[in-house]
């Protein structure tokens, strides 16, 4: 499911095998990933984002 914020696509992954966390090296999913222009994980969130 991709929807919008701002112009940024946002990308919802469902990873039943773990390939993402075994990608980042973390062991948990945590409710939101951030990743940079380059590509680097970030635990920063971009200004503006609807945390609920």
């Amino acid at each position: 499911m991709t929807q919008r914020f701002g112009t940024a696509p946002v990308t919802v992954y469902v990873d039943r095998s773990s390939v993402i966390n075994t990608a980042f090296r973390v062991s948990s999913h945590p409710e939101f990933r951030f990743v940079t222009a380059s590509g680097t994980l970030t635990k920063r969130a971009p200004a503006g984002f609807p945390f609920r």
